[in-house]
């Protein structure tokens, strides 16, 4: 049994986190109210902005769609395979389109290293020892990955390693694509401000 599980934990492949993803954003688009005006427009400008600068390989394997969310919370997050939400909350927060760049940037960096598949891994191993302990493994199992998947992405924590990641691929992104990188600092100024926000981005 042993066995058969080590050949189960294998990293996504990019079309399987993609899929997961769309089903997971179907999730999300029931849960929040999506935006379609200015903002939008302004924050889809800026996500393909920043998709132009990517590597060649990236914007054929990612499918980056940018999405605004009618919501006071202060933050924004992305499924695997590339799809980006923002928050109003922190989308009005943020008064530059260099700030705007940087947390969008961060974001789309998780999905192109693909912290969200790895961190997959690591659940269904955890989930599967456990699992072994008490003789009740099943394949069917490891595969299960799309339930709950929307609440877990909006509060996802990622490794101190993997956000630092984050940070140095999304610093990157936006200025190959012309943007400040001063934006960066700018984002961090205005979540320092905001008392409860606990990281999330």
């Amino acid at each position: 049994q042993a066995a058969e599980a080590d050949g189960l934990f294998a990293t996504a492949s990019a079309s399987d986190q993609k899929r997961v993803g769309d089903q997971a954003a179907q999730q999300v688009l029931q849960k929040y109210p999506e935006v379609h005006d200015a903002r939008a427009r302004h924050f889809n400008q800026i996500g393909q902005r920043l998709v132009r600068a990517l590597s060649a390989s990236d914007r054929k394997t990612w499918d980056f769609r940018f999405h605004v969310l009618d919501s006071p919370e202060v933050n924004a997050f992305a499924l695997p395979g590339g799809n980006m939400f923002m928050f109003t909350g922190l989308y009005q927060l943020l008064s530059t389109d260099d700030a705007l760049a940087g947390v969008t940037g961060h974001e789309m960096t998780h999905v192109r290293l693909q912290h969200w598949a790895k961190a997959n891994v690591k659940q269904q191993e955890r989930s599967a020892g456990i699992g072994l302990l008490l003789g009740l493994f099943h394949a069917g199992q490891a595969v299960q990955t799309i339930a709950g998947l929307a609440d877990n992405a909006i509060g996802l924590k990622f490794s101190r390693g993997e956000e630092d990641q984050a940070d140095r691929g999304g610093l990157e992104n936006m200025v190959a694509a012309g943007y400040n990188p001063q934006g960066m600092i700018q984002l961090l100024q205005a979540l320092e401000k905001v008392s409860g926000n606990g990281g999330s981005i």
